[in-house]
């Protein structure tokens, strides 16, 4: 039988085509709490993608990614995400699910819910700039951290730890509004920069 009809522990990574071009990873998303995954798609104008998603044996240290599934999604319109956190290999194993915020481009100034499931992790950490900030572990298993207020930094990371040490699993990208407004402002048609 193959591996993936046996109850193992099973790494999924996902690839998304636009006429036969794969694009970036920040158009998909994964998510995955207990047996379920949840895999979330951008797309950035009406058409046909094409989903493939793909999975190993991560207790076989010599297995591949095969592919499991190809998905034809037709889309009648433009997602309303800009794109995704950026995640680490850790994140596609079971046990790890981001409930919000689930953007990959974070506003400086804005406030955010940060919740998230996170199997087996000791201590999960919000860095921002030089700013730690531990979230909160919840009966149901959910680590939260409310009204966060996003300082001016380049960008966010999600870090856990575990009886094996500490993982990055998830960075966000952050955006000043304020100066892109200015610069849509200042700018004139034809100008260049």
């Amino acid at each position: 039988k193959q591996w993936y009809q046996r109850r193992v522990h099973v790494g999924i990574i996902t690839k998304l085509l636009r006429n036969d071009r794969q694009m970036a990873s920040s158009y998909t998303f994964i998510g995955r709490k207990s047996k379920i995954a949840t895999i979330f798609v951008k797309t950035y104008d009406p058409g046909e993608y094409v989903l493939k998603i793909y999975g190993k044996d991560m207790q076989d240290k010599k297995s591949k990614y095969d592919l499991l599934i190809t998905y034809l999604i037709n889309s009648s319109k433009p997602s309303n995400i800009a794109s995704f956190p950026f995640f680490w290999s850790e994140w596609g194993m079971p046990g790890h699910h981001l409930y919000s915020p689930i953007q990959g481009l974070l506003c400086i100034g804005k406030i955010y819910n940060f919740k998230l499931f996170v199997a087996d992790a000791t201590k999960v950490m919000l860095v921002m700039g030089k700013s730690n900030m531990q979230l909160d572990k919840q009966a149901d298993g959910n680590w939260v951290k409310d009204n966060v207020q996003i300082e001016e930094c380049n960008e966010i990371k999600i870090a856990a730890v575990y009886q094996k040490g500490a993982k990055g699993l998830l960075r966000f990208e952050v955006e000043d509004k304020k100066k892109i407004k200015l610069i849509k402002k200042t700018h004139k048609p034809g100008q260049m920069g």
